[in-house]
């Protein structure tokens, strides 16, 4: 068997009730995959207000690029 179609189990404890809900494989993957693309949507319109990013590079280039961002925190000073 797959690692693809072996079934998974866990088990947990609830400290409260809870309702519990179940969500299809190809319902996750495409939730995921419309947050991927908010979030590479997000960096190209970043990119874009950029002058060195905006001329003469193709969408699909910016596409790859923010694959490569990792998100970062700073405290000023």
């Amino acid at each position: 068997m797959s690692v693809e179609t072996r079934k998974r189990f866990y088990n947990a404890i609830a400290l409260t009730d809870v309702v519990m809900l179940t969500l299809q494989k190809s319902d996750f993957e495409h939730a995921v995959r419309e947050i991927e693309k908010k979030f590479v949507n997000e960096r190209i319109v970043f990119l874009k207000t950029i002058p060195e990013f905006n001329i003469n590079i193709t969408r699909s280039k910016l596409q790859n690029l923010c694959k490569h961002f990792t998100s970062v925190s700073l405290i000023k000073n």
